[in-house]
């Protein structure tokens, strides 16, 4: 999904230099991160080498909610549902999904202040026959000598059936990263600096803000016991209504697409939204999340690219 930054430009293991995704792309995600469908892509240079303008616009299958199976009645909707893969063709909305993307690059190759991307995306799908759900986002990349950074804020909009409102969800990460292949450590050997000039330590903030999340997609689903997916490097706190995360990790590089990458996470989550249950469990009218796990984790890869 050509979507905001993330998903077509730094989910690959090799590009993002995190282990996990932001939390908005998360497991959780705001925007699905698959579709379908047909593009159409273009650009053109507005000024000097460099100084470009580019468009993506899309249709696709439309976005799907794993709690609505095909066949499945009105009142399976909740707020929080999450979306499904689109990959799954047994799950197909009755819809279309609409989205375009924009990138403006107002710096020129020969700048001495470095390179500049900003983006705007949008997204707009039928979903289980005649429900929409709208979301936009706008993003940045910047690159000057051996500092990185990238940052993104998107919402999402998603109609509900009568007497459940609405879900309106807001996410939003910004990252920083620095190569020391210009630093040598005094006093320290030459092996010892060609090691340390491979480093790239990264910080990330991210967060979501949701009114709601579906309890039986938690990892307490079993009973209050986590019920953990294979693969699954997250955290409960994750499923909060309003997660935080700061990341801090540390990159070697051993070649431009291969790179052992270790990661520390800080879940911080807020209070407050409300927890509901798949529908016929309990009167779901919504629990009260109350005080939420603020867990750590700690994570080491080793990523090649292609």
């Amino acid at each position: 999904m050509p979507f905001g930054e993330f998903y077509e430009d730094y989910s690959a293991v090799w590009v993002n230099r995190f282990i996990t995704a932001p939390l908005p792309y998360g497991v959780n995600a705001l925007v699905p991160p698959t579709e379908i469908g047909i593009q159409l892509r273009g650009a053109v240079q507005w000024g000097e080498p460099g100084q470009n303008f580019d468009y993506t616009t899309w249709m696709g299958n439309g976005a799907t909610f794993s709690n609505c199976p095909p066949g499945a009645q009105q009142s399976c909707i909740l707020p929080g549902d999450e979306l499904n893969s689109q990959t799954n063709l047994a799950y197909q909305s009755n819809g279309r999904g609409y989205g375009a993307r924009f990138r403006f690059y107002p710096l020129p190759y020969s700048s001495e202040l470095g390179y500049l991307e900003l983006g705007a995306s949008t997204y707009n799908s039928q979903y289980f026959n005649h429900f929409w759900m709208h979301a936009w986002g706008v993003d940045f990349v910047y690159f000057v000598k051996n500092l990185q950074a990238r940052g993104e804020y998107l919402e999402m909009y998603r109609e509900l059936p009568v007497g459940l409102g609405h879900d309106h969800e807001e996410g939003w990460w910004i990252e920083f990263g620095y190569f020391l292949n210009g630093i040598s450590l005094p006093m320290a050997s030459d092996e010892v600096n060609y090691m340390f000039q491979k480093l790239e330590p990264i910080v990330r903030f991210s967060g979501v803000n949701q009114p709601a999340v579906l309890f039986s997609q938690t990892p307490y689903a079993s009973f209050g016991v986590p019920a953990y997916s294979f693969g699954f490097n997250g955290s409960p706190s994750l499923f909060a209504p309003y997660s935080r995360e700061v990341a801090i990790g540390l990159d070697f590089w051993i070649a431009p697409s291969v790179v052992w990458q270790t990661e520390l996470d800080f879940e911080l989550p807020g209070k407050g939204g409300l927890y509901y249950a798949y529908p016929g469990v309990a009167p779901n009218k919504g629990v009260p999340v109350g005080p939420t796990p603020n867990d750590k984790a700690f994570l080491t890869q080793f990523a090649i690219g292609f």
